[in-house]
């Protein structure tokens, strides 16, 4: 019986009428080769189909596997920063009915840690393969298929302490999707299988009746159309692999989409039998009507089609229109508005983006801030875009920044109470003022305009730690959730980087704090050494910068130069303060600092390109220095800078057996000693770098005795 709900559609009933007349041909002859051409036509097109079939299900697959490993990552990242907690944070639930039914922690011994739904049970096969997985690898694991023909599908990823995140795929999401795309045909049938062709996913398929048509495993590098019969039925199908050995450690699957002969010559069975009586009467008809009624109805689709590749294009500007009253109207509508609307949002990921951008290209606060707000100007040209930033720990001041039409970013500075803050904090969403009266005082002076416009304030935040806010101007009427999102999307990635570089800063802060602890607590052993350290340092760095060394060989002998002498920490304050000639044991424990040093400084990985400083800036170039006696070239390269530094501080400082050289005197002995003791290139920069030193010396000395002599 024919369902009348289905033609209730303008169109449907249209194209229907237009079918019925046009269908048929106006001669038996015309019927049967017409029956014949059709039925190679369907069976050529169902091969492909089913191989389109069968490529639109292996990438739903790949995109299903894809997200579940988006998703383990994010878990994984989450236990990284949660190692060492008793507990398990809220985070670690990530996944809970988004694609995973069930996520465990699994040490390497022990039991597993349930994140959420059931334990997990591992074999000691797939757990000495998890074993082997390299932090941040990911294994795609599948059980053996129970009786409804569905493996279980689990997902693990390695974290850096051996253990790893397990996860098991919910496959009711995951089969759903492949199955849709699977039946581009009506009763397509999808099967999974793995590398050895057992049954991954294969719901109400006789594997046994094609398993000998397939090839022998599932690493074939092309698909493969094949054909079978199973109960006197002929059946088609398309076998394709799916390739996971590099991105999940596993073996590669393969899918196969069949369909009987029969499903595919359905549409056909009734074509040889109804089609000669009726072809004669309806050319006629077909002849009359046809041109018309196709014109009209194709009009709309050719429309919508050009229109489709505009957009596809990116001109996101292109509008349909569409002037008859049925469906077609209505989709031209809804079109339209998604062309707006995806214009709007590229248009804020192109924002996102560029502040993106300009957070990796600089470390500057207000660099990102005005890109920002360059953007926000550009998506809003009368919204008035501003930002005020709270003052970070190094900075004594807050600041705001406004964007002026054809001035660009104007900077002032403006003050933050511990109210404001402190409401800020309790009130991270985005809110309207409701007044000019109402403005805080950490925002810029309200510049009035012609357009009347409500003022959105987004918070800038992170963690729940406030850090500014961004204000723009919305015209009354376009205030929507989506407009809001969209700024929101933009204001949230300058929090992100605003919070990065100040978590950068303190790190930065924390480290060269610690260098100059460490270096004046290994100066404070001494009254004779105090400043040493810091001055071998600065004096390493010009010497490297006379030498033309890049700015990362600078920070070594910066942070080495600190730390050249912390082995001295373990030699006794009666040797240092000796003012006697040292006897050999003295001598020997006053050598063993650099080996010392070394070794205070081994077990920390971020000095590890400091030790070579450490432990041989004491060598000299004709192999007569310590602690191995290496010569020439053997010295590292950054250890001869550090040593010439560290002999003319020596020269230059009091000792407690003798008083300090001139710098003159202290050069001109360097000099001397450079063929033996010293790179001659490294004295060569040193001696352009001591120039102005000595002659400054020479200066204050003609001016003493000048002073002397006239007394």
């Amino acid at each position: 019986m024919l369902d009348l709900q289905n033609f209730k559609s303008r169109v449907a009933r249209r194209l229907l009428a237009l079918f019925v007349i046009s269908a048929l041909a106006p001669t038996v002859a015309l019927a049967v080769l017409s029956y014949v051409q059709v039925t190679r036509q369907l069976t050529r097109e169902n091969e492909r189909s089913l191989g389109v079939a069968s490529k639109a299900a292996a990438n739903a697959i790949l995109e299903r596997l894809a997200v579940a490993r988006e998703q383990v990552e994010v878990l994984s990242t989450i236990a990284e920063l949660s190692l060492g907690n008793q507990g398990v944070s809220g985070g670690l639930t990530h996944g809970r009915g988004k694609g995973l039914a069930a996520a465990a922690i699994v040490p390497t011994e022990g039991p597993p840690r349930v994140l959420f739904g059931d334990a997990p049970r591992i074999d000691d096969e797939t757990r000495n393969r998890l074993r082997r997985l390299a932090p941040a690898e990911q294994l795609l694991h599948s059980g053996a298929a129970g009786l409804d023909g569905i493996a279980p599908l689990s997902l693990a990823q390695a974290l850096p302490d051996g253990s790893v995140i397990w996860a098991q795929i919910d496959p009711q999401p995951f089969w759903t999707t492949a199955e849709t795309y699977a039946s581009l045909r009506s009763r397509a049938r999808l099967c999974v299988l793995d590398s050895v062709l057992r049954p991954v996913f294969c719901p109400g398929v006789a594997l046994e009746d094609f398993q000998d048509e397939l090839p022998v495993n599932a690493d074939a590098a092309r698909s493969v159309a094949f054909e079978w019969v199973s109960d006197g039925e002929k059946y088609f199908g398309s076998f394709r692999p799916i390739f996971l050995r590099f991105a999940f450690r596993s073996s590669n699957w393969a899918v196969v989409v069949s369909e009987s002969e029969e499903n595919v010559l359905a549409h056909a069975a009734g074509f040889r039998f109804t089609f000669p009586l009726v072809a004669f009467l309806s050319l006629c008809v077909v002849l009359l009507l046809s041109t018309a009624q196709i014109r009209r109805s194709l009009e709309p689709i050719v429309s919508l089609s050009q229109a489709t590749k505009r957009i596809a294009a990116r001109d996101f500007d292109s509008r349909v229109e569409v002037s008859t009253k049925d469906e077609f109207a209505e989709l031209g509508e809804s079109f339209n508005a998604m062309a707006k609307q995806l214009k709007r949002q590229f248009e804020t990921l192109s924002a996102v983006n560029a502040v993106d951008r300009a957070a990796l290209s600089s470390m500057d606060e207000r660099s990102v801030v005005e890109t920002a707000l360059a953007e926000l100007s550009a998506l809003y040209p009368d919204g008035h875009p501003t930002a005020s930033v709270l003052a970070s720990a190094d900075e004594e001041e807050s600041w705001a920044m406004e964007w002026l039409p054809g001035l660009g970013p104007q900077v002032s500075r403006v003050r933050w109470s511990d109210a404001d803050a402190a409401i800020l904090r309790d009130r991270l969403d985005a809110f309207f003022l409701s007044s000019q009266e109402d403005r805080p005082g950490y925002l810029p002076p309200y510049r009035v305009t012609d357009k009347p416009a409500s003022e959105l304030v987004v918070p800038l935040a992170k963690n729940g730690h406030p850090l500014g806010v961004m204000t723009v101007r919305l015209a009354f009427g376009t205030v929507d959730a989506a407009e809001i999102s969209r700024i929101r999307q933009i204001s949230d990635q300058v929090a992100l980087s605003l919070s990065h570089f100040r978590v950068l800063n303190q790190m930065e802060a924390l480290t060269t704090g610690a260098l100059f602890a460490l270096a004046r607590t290994v100066d404070a052993k001494s009254p004779w050494t105090s400043g040493h350290s810091e001055r071998v340092a600065s004096l390493s760095v010009e010497i490297a910068r006379q030498l033309g060394l890049p700015d990362e060989d600078l920070a070594i002998l910066w942070r080495g130069g600190l730390l050249h002498d912390i082995g001295k920490i373990g030699v006794p304050a009666s040797i240092l303060d000796k003012p006697a000639k040292l006897t050999d044991e003295e001598y020997q424990a006053m050598k063993d600092h650099t080996v010392m040093g070394a070794r205070i400084l081994e077990p920390i990985a971020a000095y590890a390109d400091l030790i070579p400083l450490v432990l041989y800036h004491h060598e000299r170039w004709d192999g007569s220095g310590y602690p191995e006696g290496l010569e020439g070239e053997d010295i590292p390269w950054l250890a001869r800078i550090v040593a010439v530094a560290d002999t003319f501080d020596a020269m230059t400082s009091d000792r407690p057996y003798r008083s300090g050289m001139s710098a003159t005197a202290a050069h001109e002995l360097i000099v001397k000693l450079s063929p033996t003791q010293f790179d001659t290139r490294v004295v060569d920069a040193f001696r352009v770098v001591m120039g102005d030193r000595i002659q400054e010396e020479a200066d204050e000395t003609v001016l003493v005795t000048s002073l002397e002599e006239a007394g």
